[in-house]
């Protein structure tokens, strides 16, 4: 997944906020964040479905705190 953030400073942001958080099962999920410029790339690896769709919504969640956070304090 690429997600297209305002500048690199705030992708780094999201990327060293959202990387602190273990997955709930770290033997069965897979993470990756990586920044590319202004995009924050994630991958996941996850054998069961159900899992990865917990997963994923989760980290909308964060992410979506995580960037209002962002724009509250640099707006």
């Amino acid at each position: 997944m690429k997600l297209n953030l305002d500048s690199e400073t705030h992708a780094e942001i999201v990327k060293n906020t959202l990387s602190v958080d273990q997955e709930p099962q770290p033997k069965k999920v897979y993470r990756e964040l990586a920044c590319n410029g202004p995009e924050l790339q994630v991958s996941w690896t996850c054998q069961d479905l159900k899992l990865l769709r917990t997963v994923v919504s989760a980290f909308y969640l964060n992410l979506e705190l995580v960037v209002s956070t962002i724009l509250e304090l640099t707006n």
